[in-house]
C-alpha cells in the first residue's frame, strides 16, 4: 500500500491480519521539499517550463462531474476547471 498525497482522514483503518498474512508494506511519501518549490517557481518565472502541455482536458465548472470522471478513468494527466461564462 502506498499513501500518496494528503488525506482528510486522520487515521487509516487496517486489519492487521490482512497486513500480516499478506506481508503488507505501507509507505508514506511527501515527494517535494521547500527547495523543490522554490526552484519550480524560479523556472516558471523564467518561462522555462511549459505547464500547458500537462493540461489534457479543460471543463467549465458546471461540468465538474465529467472532469472527475476522466480523471478516475485514467484518461487525463491534468484537468483544468474554468469559471462558467
Amino acid at each position: 500500500m502506498a499513501v500518496v498525497g494528503l488525506s482528510n482522514k486522520m487515521k487509516l483503518n487496517i486489519d492487521w491480519r490482512t497486513g500480516g498474512f499478506k506481508a503488507l508494506d505501507i509507505k508514506f511519501s511527501f515527494s517535494s521539499k521547500y527547495l523543490d518549490w522554490e526552484k519550480t517557481l524560479q523556472l516558471l518565472e523564467k518561462k522555462k517550463l511549459n505547464l500547458k502541455a500537462l493540461i489534457t482536458h479543460e471543463f467549465v465548472l458546471d461540468k465538474w462531474k465529467k472532469a472527475f470522471q476522466v480523471i478516475v478513468e485514467g484518461k487525463a494527466i491534468k484537468v483544468l476547471l474554468k469559471p462558467n461564462k
